[in-house]
């Protein structure tokens, strides 16, 4: 993404969207407004645990942080971060754990589909 390395040379870069999926992947703060007034200001993790002050927009935190909250992972906002998360409770109860969880998912396969043949 080209705003994420204009950011990375030390250039601010300001993201309007409603795509908080995307906010919460690459953005540092987060302003939640309505109707001119600000409502949350802070990073993706506290402006998204403010459920309370979210349900004045119509701004709904990503799935993943939502799933996550409910299996009592706080903090994390995207698929990649619950992988790390799981893996690492999985590591410090000492239940063997997947080096592949470590890993970024991959959700794309590099062969083609073939339609089985009878």
């Amino acid at each position: 993404m080209g705003l994420l390395r204009r950011n990375l040379v030390g250039r601010t870069v300001v993201i309007i969207s409603h795509d908080m999926a995307l906010v919460a992947e690459y953005a540092t703060r987060v302003i939640a407004m309505r109707e001119g007034t600000v409502l949350a200001d802070g990073t993706p993790a506290d402006v998204f645990s403010q459920c309370e002050v979210l349900e004045g927009t119509s701004i709904r935190p990503p799935q993943a942080a939502v799933l996550a909250a409910e299996l009592g992972l706080p903090g994390v906002l995207t698929v990649a971060d619950a992988v790390r998360e799981m893996a690492l409770q999985r590591h410090r109860s000492g239940r063997p754990s997947s080096p592949r969880l470590l890993r970024r998912p991959r959700w794309t396969t590099s062969s083609p589909v073939r339609a089985a043949s009878s």
